[in-house]
């Protein structure tokens, strides 16, 4: 199994053609592409079924309209919050880690040397520096959104089997989710719009 997981990783990569790929695991052409989307298919989030997740007040339910858009119910305010980041963990979790790289000066850590400078800019620039003081003079109301949101995306990542296909393309696995990195990526998103911190 982690054979045919690697050489469809590097079928993905463009690293091989389908012909080799093929010929390495002794699958035909159809054989190899059905592979490919069975692989393809299995990284996409369940978004449908009942879940038991620990320390919610009471039932949370993410509904799903038909554009796939994520709408929570949830009795308290907490819950919601829980919700919304379980919900952006199913729906983008290699965006969220791509973004909080980037606030944080770590694309290169994943990306390759390219993105030193990049990262050295973030860093200079000290968005995340930012966002820890400001987590840290935050609101009790305000903390408990974002302690909340982040237990809600570090519930998905406990629990989800198959990581998006971004992650085993680059080889890692995506760290637990702090508020202060939803208040960098917030920061980095305000300073690209405005030029400014604050």
């Amino acid at each position: 199994m982690r054979e045919l997981e690697n050489v469809l990783i590097d079928l993905l990569k463009g690293e091989t053609t389908p012909e080799a790929a093929a010929k390495k695991l002794g699958l035909s052409k159809a054989q190899l592409a059905d592979r490919r989307r069975r692989y393809l298919r299995r990284k996409l989030p369940k978004t449908s079924g009942d879940q038991r997740m620990p320390g919610l007040d009471g039932p949370v339910e993410i509904l799903r309209d038909t554009w796939g858009v994520a709408h929570i119910e949830a009795k308290c305010v907490a819950d919601g919050f829980f919700g919304l980041g379980y919900a952006m963990a199913q729906d983008r979790l290699w965006q969220l880690d791509h973004m909080r790289r980037l606030a944080s000066g770590r694309l290169a850590e994943i990306l390759g040397a390219k993105y030193v400078g990049q990262d050295r800019l973030h860093r200079t620039i000290g968005l995340r520096r930012s966002a820890e003081a400001a987590v840290a003079a935050t609101s009790d109301d305000v903390r408990l959104v974002l302690d909340s949101l982040s237990a809600g995306v570090n519930a998905h990542i406990a629990e989800c089997r198959h990581l998006p296909v971004e992650f085993d393309l680059l080889g890692y696995t995506p760290e637990p989710w702090s508020p202060t990195d939803s208040v960098a990526v917030w920061k980095w998103r305000w300073w690209m719009l405005t030029g400014r911190l604050n």
